[in-house]
């Protein structure tokens, strides 16, 4: 799906940036991507703190392009690009025009989080595209327009979030946010239909090279959640968390997306896709 006009220029503007300071800034190597080019050198299917994807991208980066700042961090930089324009994207599929595409590409490649990710090689960059995709490939399946969307869109949803999976395990939130707003939206009336189990399939596996690393390995991955949880991770409340998530998302652009938590949760015209602001209000807790 192409985009038009102004979105698309934002969008070419925000890859230039992220690669100007990415490779001309005078800051070396973040430390965790000499990690991450550590564990390329030792190919897996499952790290202790990490699933293997973001080191596979990386190898393959390395092998290709080198090991310079600007050769790994492109997965990064277009990634970060990706979420932007499939936030358009998202903006024309709930019926936005070109002004509602161009808004949401701003915001998205405005906002701290996608301008701090994009800029080093992790498997957090990964994330932020893979999460909106699994979103775009739901609103597929839930417009059902044109037909066989709705087979597709569970089908690519499946793929996309089993890569996730793949490439973090906090994955599973997403997975726990979408559970629930699908069961109390019209959205669980296609749970009738085999699609959605074929896409639950294709993401369960995906995901067994890892989880058949893990048995190996005697699930040490476990382990380091546990630890980090009990001595690294710091308790955050409700609120601060809440408050955290309009700092990266972008204070300028709180209005936009609270308009659009609300407008799905709310508007008529939202209902078949209300599933989707149920889980945002949801894992927003």
């Amino acid at each position: 799906m192409k985009l038009r006009h102004g979105a698309a220029w934002v969008i070419a503007v925000f890859v230039l940036v992220e690669i100007a300071s990415t490779t001309l800034g005078s800051y070396g190597y973040f430390i965790d991507e000499l990690y991450y080019l550590a564990c390329a050198r030792h190919l897996a299917w499952g790290y202790v703190d990490h699933p293997p994807l973001s080191i596979g991208v990386i190898a393959l980066a390395s092998a290709i392009l080198g090991s310079s700042k600007l050769a790994i961090r492109l997965p990064a930089i277009a990634a970060a690009a990706g979420s932007v324009a499939v936030s358009a994207v998202l903006a024309k599929r709930f019926g936005g025009g070109r002004f509602a595409q161009m808004l949401a590409a701003i915001c998205a490649a405005s906002s701290p989080i996608a301008l701090i990710l994009g800029s080093f090689h992790s498997m957090n960059a990964i994330e932020l595209l893979l999460w909106p995709l699994v979103i775009l490939a739901l609103v597929h399946a839930a417009d059902g327009e044109p037909p066989g969307c709705q087979r597709t869109g569970w089908l690519v949803a499946g793929a996309f979030f089993g890569l996730g999976l793949e490439n973090k395990h906090t994955m599973v939130t997403l997975g726990f946010a979408l559970a629930v707003g699908i069961a109390v939206t019209p959205m669980r009336a296609q749970l009738r239909s085999r699609w959605p189990w074929l896409g639950v399939a294709i993401a369960a596996l995906l995901i067994v090279p890892n989880l058949l690393w893990q048995r190996a390995h005697g699930f040490e991955s476990l382990e380091f959640y546990r630890n980090a949880q009990a001595m690294k991770n710091i308790p955050t409340p409700v609120l601060k968390g809440i408050f955290n998530q309009v700092l990266v998302a972008g204070p300028g652009a709180i209005v936009v997306w609270i308009a659009g938590a609300v407008w799905l949760v709310r508007a008529e015209a939202a209902r078949r896709f209300r599933f989707i602001g149920i889980a945002f209000s949801f894992s927003s807790r």
